[in-house]
């Protein structure tokens, strides 16, 4: 057997961190409660809503929502939650929707027949992209959305759990130095012999544009503009500088 299938994740307890997140998550699947998962690459989102589908013994149907036809592959999943399909329908990256014109509004459709009929799992690394009428969308006077934020874990529990790994497979690893928050990133440098990237949090990029250590977006959407200026009394004493 190769690596890479003796390193793949299918069970829920495997997950690093994730105790209260995948419990909310198998809760949503078997109300059949629409779930979105949100939070940073390689945190686990996918993989965890692989993982349920399999221990509830349900078959998963994944499509990636920001690809070019993902119109055409709503509008079959459309088709399957109206039948009350049994499996579980996973739409992965549906924070690149917005580029597919009339996209939200079939995914609307999609989570209103779904309710209490077919779970469906949504994935997300930028909520701030995802409509407000997506998130709080409601049912006969009921919320039917479950927003589920995923953290990146400590450093101490990805290194449990590369630990516990290599010794499961023999595999000896001397230099622990590329364990990142990243588990993904993790597993690909230490296992692979890959590069350890460390990835950046909303608030180390906005140290990082107010420092100047990158430049400033020549656009940016409204969500994410009001959200810099909220934050940009912590690196200027005077609003004018801003403007300077």
């Amino acid at each position: 057997m190769r690596l890479t299938e003796e390193l793949r994740v299918e069970k829920t307890s495997e997950l690093v961190g994730l105790k209260g997140q995948i419990a909310r998550l198998k809760e949503c699947v078997i109300n059949c409660k629409p779930a979105l998962l949100v939070g940073p690459p390689g945190v686990g989102k996918t993989t965890s809503a692989h993982a349920v589908a399999k221990e509830l013994g349900l078959r998963d149907f994944e499509v990636n929502a920001s690809d070019e036809r993902s119109m055409q592959k709503l509008e079959i999943i459309l088709r399957l939650v109206r039948t009350k399909a049994k499996q579980l329908i996973l739409l992965d990256e549906i924070d690149g929707l917005g580029r597919q014109k009339g996209a939200w509004v079939m995914l609307k459709q999609i989570l209103l027949h779904a309710y209490k009929r077919t779970p469906v799992v949504m994935t997300a690394n930028e909520e701030y992209r995802i409509p407000e009428f997506i998130k709080s969308l409601r049912k006969n006077k009921q919320s039917i959305v479950e927003v589920i934020k995923y953290y990146p874990p400590s450093k101490k529990d990805i290194l449990e759990f590369v630990k516990k790994k290599s010794k499961e497979l023999g595999i000896k690893i001397e230099d622990y130095s590329k364990i990142s928050y990243d588990i993904r990133s993790t597993i690909n440098a230490l296992f692979y012999g890959g590069e350890s990237t460390q990835p950046l949090s909303p608030f180390d990029v906005v140290h990082k544009l107010f420092t100047k250590q990158i430049p400033a977006p020549k656009r940016l959407e409204k969500p994410m503009y009001v959200w810099l200026l909220d934050n940009a009394f912590l690196y200027y004493s005077d609003e004018r500088e801003l403007f300077s």
